[in-house]
């Protein structure tokens, strides 16, 4: 297959922030878009309005975060400001589809971050945008694959639909039985999370991540869903050390960037043999206090929710360390009532694992449809 560089076939666009001076928040001027872990699911948030942009997108131009997180996708809902942690694509060439780059830049993700640099927090150049191989196809061919990919998207989003259904069946029944943790209204007993925890919280491994091997996965913060499971594509370590294996009920909090708060149960059963990378912090349950189900249920209550927003530190990038995690106060009511709790979700998972294993299908084929 031929191929050419992204920059023969668009016009790339480096952001760059306006003078904080001009922000507003009362839509006076252009809305100002900074990158964020919602794009390719949601509009981008609106950052603020500017009256003095420095660098524009134009309606529908491909939008793609530079730096954490890198290879975030979205298209500019409107005439907008754009800020550094962003670039604007456009295609010059009426032989090549926005949709047509869209996909290729979304099958481009993993290779971006690869190439990524900085001490703080990863990013990537205007060079390494322009140097990216598009392979040549006609106008037939791309909207064969778009099609495809529009088709598999829709399943996707679908499926995601029916598991955030059974997903809210439980939560509905979390405060059924065990009361809203704001008011605590069935004086359950409360402790920290580092009271009802064995051993200390801990940190990931520090490896980096590399092709998929020895059935050993690397799970790291951006392979965590919306929901607490894993995305498709998986990554093994670069090193290995038994300190950073997951044992079974282990609960891993996401600690840093967009994606702090979310929370993952593993299962070995499930999941195969996993250790957990530096972004992510590990609880183990004591078991007789409290079972992993609970535990994992209980972060998708809106007081973990509010908890979140308010541990999160004022910086550019969010982070909650450890020890303010161990802090975070749960409700313990008696362990029996867990396991009934336990029993329901696993009643209502037997019913959701069919549209979860759909979603995963359709990730596969959408992760190796792409020509390469």
């Amino acid at each position: 297959m031929e191929y050419v560089k992204l920059k023969e076939v668009c016009e790339i666009s480096m952001g760059q922030s306006p003078d904080s001076s001009s922000y507003n928040k009362e839509m006076i001027g252009v809305p100002f878009f900074q990158g964020n872990a919602d794009f390719g699911e949601k509009n981008p948030d609106v950052r603020a309005w500017t009256t003095k942009p420095r660098k524009m997108a134009l309606i529908n131009d491909i939008l793609i975060s530079v730096r954490a997180p890198i290879g975030a996708l979205n298209y500019a809902n409107k005439n907008c400001c754009i800020g550094r942690g962003l670039a604007s694509i456009r295609p010059i060439k009426d032989f090549y589809l926005k949709e047509y780059i869209f996909y290729l830049l979304k099958s481009k993700k993993d290779e971006l971050n690869k190439l990524g640099t900085g001490s703080t927090f990863k990013a990537i150049n205007k060079s390494v945008l322009e140097n990216l191989k598009v392979p040549i196809l006609n106008v037939n061919d791309q909207t064969k694959i778009v099609k495809q990919l529009d088709m598999i998207k829709h399943i996707i989003k679908k499926e995601k639909t029916q598991i955030s259904f059974f997903d809210n069946l439980i939560k509905s029944r979390f405060v059924e039985m065990f009361g809203d943790p704001f008011s605590n209204e069935k004086n359950w007993e409360q402790e920290k999370i580092k009271d009802i925890a064995v051993g200390k919280l801990s940190y990931g491994s520090s490896a980096s991540a590399i092709k998929f091997e020895n059935n050993i996965r690397y799970v790291r913060i951006t392979d965590i869903t919306d929901s607490g499971d894993l995305i498709y594509d998986k990554k093994s370590p670069s090193e290995y050390e038994d300190k950073y294996l997951l044992n079974d009920g282990d609960i891993l909090f996401a600690r840093s960037g967009a994606t702090v708060g979310k929370t993952f149960k593993y299962s070995k059963e499930k999941h195969g043999k996993c250790i957990y990378a530096g972004y992510l912090i590990r609880l183990v349950p004591n078991t007789s206090k409290v079972i992993a189900e609970y535990v994992f249920w209980y972060t998708k209550t809106e007081y973990y929710l509010s908890f979140i927003k308010n541990a999160q530190k004022a910086v550019a990038q969010p982070n909650i360390n450890a020890q303010e995690y161990g802090n975070l106060t749960i409700c313990v009511p008696p362990i029996e009532l867990q396991y009934q709790f336990a029993y329901f979700v696993e009643q209502v998972n037997k019913s959701k694992f069919i549209a979860d294993l759909i979603r995963t299908l359709m990730e596969m084929i959408d992760s190796n449809c792409f020509p390469n």
